[in-house]
């Protein structure tokens, strides 16, 4: 292993990736679901999903990642954000 690599887990096998999840539909997020200012500014925000977005969706990209099929796959920060990062301020 080399101190101060970005790849200092990778020859010991160990991938590190990141989910970075928008705003989901969650038990905690549900008072926010009836807030009118919110889900208009969701809508435009989170465009794909036309608000929030299903916690299966996440849930279904982190057990891709801890798949066999994506063990060439290190460093990355996955967006689940519906368009978030992509309609600016």
């Amino acid at each position: 292993m080399r101190p101060g690599s970005r790849y200092y887990f990778a020859p010991d096998g160990i991938r590190v990736n990141v989910v970075a999840p928008g705003l989901v539909r969650t038990p905690a997020s549900e008072p926010a679901s009836g807030d009118a200012e919110l889900s208009a500014f969701l809508k435009k925000k989170q465009s794909l999903t036309g608000g929030m977005i299903d916690a299966r969706e996440v849930v279904r990209t982190a057990l891709f990642l801890l798949s066999g099929e994506t063990r060439s796959i290190t460093g990355q920060v996955i967006a689940i954000d519906a368009g978030w990062n992509l309609t600016g301020a």
